[in-house]
């Protein structure tokens, strides 16, 4: 019940975030982020347009949640680094980030290392 609790949290956060208006930073490194919440944040990413740094490493994103984050980068223009190191991201999901990042050059630091 705990982790259905903690991923209603995330939910609720990750829907407050696409109004907010003044967040620039948000650090969520080692939060056992599952795929799913990685999902909503995504969502969040394709409205708000203040966060500049999202760092999500030391998760549990997985592939899911990283495709998810892709088709958000290609239409978030004030995402400058984003961190998903340590998050078993495959080499195919890799290549949908790489891709996002074609349409979208704002991120300056993508950083995916160790991410199997």
């Amino acid at each position: 019940m705990v982790d259905n609790a903690f991923e209603k949290a995330i939910a609720k956060f990750a829907n407050e975030l696409k109004e907010h208006k003044t967040l620039t930073e948000l650090d969520l490194v080692s939060n056992q982020i599952s795929a799913r919440e990685g999902e909503a944040l995504a969502e969040a990413l394709t409205v708000n347009n203040t966060l500049t740094q999202l760092h999500l490493g030391n998760n549990e994103i997985f592939d899911r949640g990283c495709e998810a984050l892709a088709e958000a980068l290609k239409v978030n223009n004030t995402l400058t680094k984003l961190y998903l190191a340590e998050n078993r991201i495959t080499e195919t999901r890799g290549e949908a980030l790489a891709e996002a990042l074609k349409v979208n050059t704002t991120r300056t630091q993508p950083d995916i290392c160790k991410t199997y």
